[in-house]
């Protein structure tokens, strides 16, 4: 086993506690013949060979989609409980609102779910900032803090070149 694999395995393993403890899923799910383990070690496998999830968003929520399919439980992914154990995955997430509505919506989830802005400060769920750049606002959270710019910011800014932004609709509240 490679090494690219073990560390798959780990943060997999790292993703199924965490959906066992907040009940999400059960060890009773993984009836198969493979068990739990033998189903992390399969999802870890199939994260090696594809590539088309190649930044830290896409690899999790591939790795959360499968656990959840295996358990039976769910077969979409779910923004809300991906929150809730985001730092955990320790990726940068940005999502870009193309409508006030929107990003209204985004804010009472992350005010649900306690993110707060960089500056420490807690989430007032009607000031998104949203005006400041319109249909071009993005959110970027990053170690379970958000903060705002414009759409071209985050497509141009070499920090950002790897993660992978989303728009509102891509995401889906469950």
């Amino acid at each position: 086993m490679n090494n690219e694999i073990i560390d798959n395995i780990i943060n997999i393993s790292i993703l199924a506690g965490t959906l066992i403890n907040k009940n999400i899923i059960s060890d009773d799910d993984f009836k198969s013949k493979d068990g739990l383990e033998g189903t992390i070690i399969k999802i870890a496998n199939e994260m090696e060979e594809r590539s088309k999830y190649d930044n830290c968003f896409d690899i999790n929520k591939f790795a959360y989609d499968k656990l959840l399919i295996a358990s039976g439980r769910k077969k979409t992914f779910n923004i809300k409980r991906f929150l809730e154990f985001h730092n955990i995955l320790n990726c940068i997430l940005i999502i870009n609102c193309k409508t006030e509505e929107e990003a209204i919506d985004l804010f009472r989830i992350f005010s649900d779910n306690n993110i707060k802005w960089h500056s420490s400060s807690i989430i007032d769920k009607q000031n998104t900032y949203w005006q400041s750049h319109k249909e071009n606002t993005c959110y970027c959270i990053e170690n379970g803090c958000i903060s705002y710019g414009a759409l071209v910011y985050f497509k141009h800014c070499e920090y950002y070149h790897y993660s992978k932004i989303l728009s509102y609709s891509d995401i889906l509240f469950v």
